[in-house]
């Protein structure tokens, strides 16, 4: 167990989300990153990484500070980067041993048509708009 006097690292379930953006939070490639992962989840791979976990299932991460998923305090064995690397890696592996539904960063073919097929829907509207807006003035904000 992690006590208060242990060095430790704070480990947040958004690391791993691959909902979130890297500019909004996530430390680990798209590869790594899964669709909502939990605190349980987060902390059985550190209990299997021997990392010593503790969670705090009422903590905020600060980006994200009206959703309280919690955080995972783990002691201070390795540099932060490799413990998220590892922890993503093992969080991979478990959902993978346990079955459950990993689509990962690009999610199914399905979801991937129906993205391309929205983003095609978009760029013909703004084509239609930007012809509608030839002809007259546009006024220009400053």
């Amino acid at each position: 167990m992690v006590e208060k006097h242990d060095r430790i690292w704070a480990l947040y379930p958004e690391y791993f989300d691959s909902g979130v953006t890297h500019q909004r939070g996530r430390r680990v490639k798209k590869e790594l990153a899964l669709p909502s992962p939990t605190l349980d989840e987060l902390h059985e791979c550190a209990r299997i990484l021997n990392l010593s976990p503790v969670k705090e299932p009422n903590a905020a991460y600060p980006g994200f500070w009206w959703k309280k998923r919690g955080r995972l305090l783990v002691r201070k064995k390795y540099p932060k980067s490799v413990v998220i690397r590892r922890i993503a890696e093992q969080l991979v592996e478990l959902r993978r041993t346990r079955g459950m539904p990993d689509q990962g960063a690009e999610g199914s073919k399905k979801d991937q048509a129906v993205k391309k097929l929205q983003h095609k829907d978009r760029k013909r509207d703004w084509k239609a708009h930007r012809k509608s807006k030839k002809g007259k003035k546009v006024k220009r904000r400053r």
